[in-house]
């Protein structure tokens, strides 16, 4: 039965998934000059279905659904609304100048979403079992400690191997979307090796970028930097097959 806890609950995990998401809310109509470079994923390659990114969109949305199954809402209703929040979430990211938007993100959203709706009467009935079990805290104590650490492996996996990066994203040399570490030159030459094979800077159709107005340094006069206008999928691809490379710029 529809609840007004349920819909709460709704309205509550999609506000922190706008949250999550877009924060530190940083919007501007300057990023629409960088949306090619950002746009990626449209050929829709298998390989995205074992993206990092891929699996943590599915897990956010997960939440969602279980929110959606509590107001008793039918499957096709909380697709609907799971597509609606996540696409307008890509909308909202098309402003945002260090976020890529791509339909995979949209699809592992309403995927988990799905998922969620359809997890949350198995779970329930699984802690009612493990409720009446003996040792109930020592199961959970195990269980959280399972799953733990599984997160922690994958996550060191993850970040650690070579083989694990993304051929959906451009190259950027030079500063970053972020402003984080913030540099101040041209690039003269570039020169990247990788599995025998080498890349200069003519092996790429560059977009010049500039940092935001506000975030520039003063002393800095030259602070154009470079972002490719499509992923180096190649580049990647010979990154992977090597685990090493080495840029010269």
């Amino acid at each position: 039965m529809d609840n007004g806890r349920g819909r709460l609950a709704l309205l509550g995990v999609s506000l922190a998934l706008l949250l999550l998401i877009w924060w530190p809310f940083e919007f501007s109509l300057g990023a629409l000059e960088s949306l090619r470079g950002r746009t990626v994923g449209w050929g829709l390659p298998l390989s995205w279905l074992s993206s990092r990114d891929t699996v943590l969109n599915f897990v956010v949305f997960i939440p969602l659904g279980w929110a959606g199954a509590r107001t008793s809402r039918t499957l096709i209703w909380v697709a609907a609304y799971a597509f609606g929040l996540s696409l307008l979430l890509e909308v909202g990211e098309i402003f945002q100048l260090d976020r890529t938007v791509s339909p995979f993100d949209v699809m592992s959203n309403t995927a988990g979403a799905i998922t969620g709706m359809f997890f949350r009467p198995i779970v329930r009935r699984a802690l009612g079992r493990l409720a009446d079990a003996p040792l109930r805290p020592g199961w959970i104590t195990v269980g959280g400690v399972a799953i733990a650490g599984a997160a922690f492996v994958w996550l060191q996996a993850e970040y650690a191997a070579l083989d694990t990066w993304s051929r959906d994203y451009p190259l950027q040399i030079g500063n970053e979307a972020s402003q984080e570490r913030f540099w101040c030159g041209d690039v003269q030459s570039m020169r990247i090796t990788a599995a025998d094979q080498v890349w200069t800077k003519e092996a790429f159709d560059f977009i010049e970028r500039q940092a935001e107005e506000e975030a520039r340094r003063i002393d800095c006069i030259d602070d154009v930097w470079l972002q490719s206008a499509t992923p180096p999928s190649e580049l990647v691809d010979a990154v992977k097959r090597s685990g090493r490379f080495r840029i010269r710029a």
